[in-house]
């Protein structure tokens, strides 16, 4: 419910934000600013929308350990909450290297809740190679019957392999044109 300079309604049950943040120039560029754009909508009910595959791609680096990884795995089963039986679930999870942990499970499993409590942190970050991996199944998946999304947990802290954020971007305009979206 944060505060939006310039508010108003698209249409009915659709509203939108705008603001603009301004950032002090440095030594290495000129003045900056982003514009940030919001749209609202009234949930959908889980009866009445079409199933869902969620491609959950997870960072086990060392610098998720302790409070990072628990809160990783509880937003993970809060997540768990807004599914119906019929939607699909799976697991990437990287570090050093990309794990395909679960591929396309029915939900309600118990393999699912197995998976999101054996998290643990290890070694560096190879973000790129989860999302690789997670885009990947999500690719294998898609169908007409399924809204994909391939879900990003993680620090940000990209450390092996490709840490380029620009290519990172370019995933995800992919993504958007075969109509698999990214959320982080």
């Amino acid at each position: 419910e944060e505060g939006w300079p310039v508010s108003g309604t698209v249409s009915a049950g659709i509203d939108f934000g705008a603001k603009l943040v301004v950032h002090e120039a440095t030594a290495d560029a000129g003045m900056t600013a982003d514009l940030l754009l919001q749209l609202r909508a009234a949930p959908v009910a889980p009866e009445t929308r079409r199933p869902w595959h969620l491609v959950y791609c997870v960072d086990i680096s060392g610098s998720m350990e302790g409070e990072k990884m628990e809160f990783t795995r509880q937003a993970l089963k809060r997540s768990l909450q807004h599914l119906k039986a019929g939607d699909h679930v799976s697991l990437v999870t990287f570090s050093d290297q990309s794990a395909k942990v679960l591929d396309f499970e029915a939900f309600p499993s118990a393999r699912i809740d197995a998976a999101i409590n054996a998290l643990a942190a290890t070694n560096s970050t190879n973000m790129i190679a989860g999302l690789n991996d997670a885009y990947a199944i999500a690719q294998q998946h898609q169908s007409a019957e399924f809204l994909s999304r391939v879900v990003l947990f993680g620090d940000g802290d990209a450390n092996v392999g490709d840490t380029d954020v620009a290519h990172f971007a370019s995933l995800t305009r992919n993504g958007n044109q075969e109509g698999i979206y990214l959320s982080s």
